[in-house]
């Protein structure tokens, strides 16, 4: 019988972990598997440091000092209420984006250092957030 410790960002651990460790499981009757959950940051400090034997995370770039592999590739959105001016354009620019206060993740979130890799690659900075969320509860 083998163990297995995951760290996974926490929308990972949510919405896609639940199905992989049915499929591990189907497979490997016998192994135990510890999941830990918190965000990107987080994720990487645990494999670091021998904590987690493996994790999953959502950032833009791969972890300096630790091997990765890109398992599958997501796509962020803008979302807004009905009313919000953007739900009727076509489209915003980036400088509309960076300039806005948004609903954002915590720093050490991947779904945040994207945002924010992508306004930098820009010439951009993002703007203070509105609010600040640690829980997967912004997708909803």
């Amino acid at each position: 019988m083998g163990s297995l410790v995951v760290a996974a960002s926490q929308t990972i651990a949510e919405l896609l972990l639940p199905g992989w460790l049915l499929t591990h499981r189907a497979a490997a009757q016998d192994a135990s598997v510890r999941l830990i959950a918190g965000n990107s940051a987080d994720v990487t400090d645990l494999v670091r440091s021998g904590a987690a034997d493996v994790g999953f995370t959502e950032t833009p770039a791969a972890p300096i000092g630790l091997s990765s592999l890109v398992v599958d590739e997501d796509e962020l959105v803008v979302v807004v209420a009905p009313h919000h001016p953007w739900a009727s354009a076509s489209a915003i620019t980036s400088d509309e984006l960076a300039e806005t206060p948004l609903l954002l993740r915590e720093e050490g979130s991947g779904t945040r250092a994207t945002v924010e890799a992508w306004l930098d690659d820009a010439g951009l900075t993002l703007a203070p957030p509105a609010a600040v969320l640690e829980t997967t509860g912004i997708i909803r």
